[in-house]
């Protein structure tokens, strides 16, 4: 009973949520899909701004170092990043920028004209995971971090280009 009543005021005075993540952009300097006879390979470089923002007035959130997972349609990788911690205080939005790389990935060949295909359209999609450990701050109190993963699925680069930034989705005690 004592633990409800606390667990109440909690929520009352802090009116905690949850951080909300966004992509802001994703360009594609280099993507390329090479076929040779020994097979088909993919080089490709992107540039990824991220979003995170915090609505709360009373909660500082500290994020751990964070891993970056890029991959494009039938979860072909195109890289990952690392992104060192940082705290985010109350009522901020950060942008978070990264860069991920991958040099001669031997791909099979569907899906290498699938991705020449969809690069040339203007249709490709990405989608981007982030593993992080995140932690609370309270006035002067720091609680210990949790691990998190932030989903960005089935983002089309054409939309983030003409100034959409879909949501991402939180998934909380996962890893």
């Amino acid at each position: 009973m004592l633990l409800a009543v606390a667990g109440s005021l909690f929520y009352v005075w802090f009116q905690p949520k949850l951080p909300s993540f966004h992509i802001q952009s994703v360009k594609t300097p280099i993507f390329n899909v090479t076929v040779t006879p020994d097979g088909t390979f993919l080089d490709a470089q992107t540039d990824v701004k991220f979003e995170a923002t915090n609505p709360n007035t009373k909660i500082d959130f500290y994020f751990g170092q964070t891993q970056v997972r890029m991959t494009v349609e039938d979860d072909v990788d195109i890289g990952s990043a690392t992104i060192p911690e940082f705290t985010q205080g109350r009522k901020n939005t950060t942008i978070l920028k990264f860069e991920t790389n991958v040099k001669k990935l031997l791909i099979d060949d569907e899906s290498g004209r699938r991705l020449k295909d969809r690069i040339r359209s203007k249709m490709m999609v990405v989608n981007v995971e982030v593993r992080t450990r995140v932690g609370v701050g309270l006035e002067k109190w720091k609680l210990g971090k949790m691990a998190v993963v932030v989903m960005c699925e089935d983002v089309r680069v054409k939309q983030v280009e003409g100034g959409d930034t879909p949501k991402c989705a939180i998934n909380l005690f996962k890893w």
